[in-house]
C-alpha cells in the first residue's frame, strides 16, 4: 500500500503490515494501541524482581562501613606549602 490516506482507513479495520521484499518489516497501530502494548511489555522493577523464582525470602546482612571521620595523612611539605600560599594571599 502507498498511500498513506489509505493506510489510515484500512487500520481501522485491522493492523496494516507494511511489507519489504514481499516479508513484513513494519505495522501500523494506532498510538492508543501502542501505549497499551507497550504498557504491557514494560515490567516494573518490582514485578521483575517478584517474578525471580525463590527470590522472595532471603536474608540480606551487608558488611558494616567503616564512616568514621579521618584526618588525612598529608605529607608535612605540603602541608606547609599550601599555609605559606594561604598567608601570602590573605596578605594581599
Amino acid at each position: 500500500m502507498r498511500n498513506l490516506a489509505a493506510a489510515k482507513r484500512a487500520r481501522c479495520e485491522s493492523p496494516v503490515l507494511i511489507t519489504t521484499q514481499g516479508k513484513p518489516s513494519f505495522v501500523l497501530l494506532l498510538i492508543e494501541e501502542y501505549h497499551w502494548i507497550t504498557e504491557q511489555a514494560q515490567p516494573t522493577p518490582l514485578q521483575v524482581m517478584d517474578s525471580i523464582p525463590g527470590g522472595g525470602d532471603f536474608e540480606f546482612d551487608p558488611a558494616k562501613l567503616d564512616t568514621r571521620l579521618r584526618i588525612p595523612d598529608f605529607e608535612l611539605p605540603l602541608i606547609e606549602t599550601l599555609l605559606a600560599c594561604r598567608l601570602a594571599r590573605l596578605k594581599l
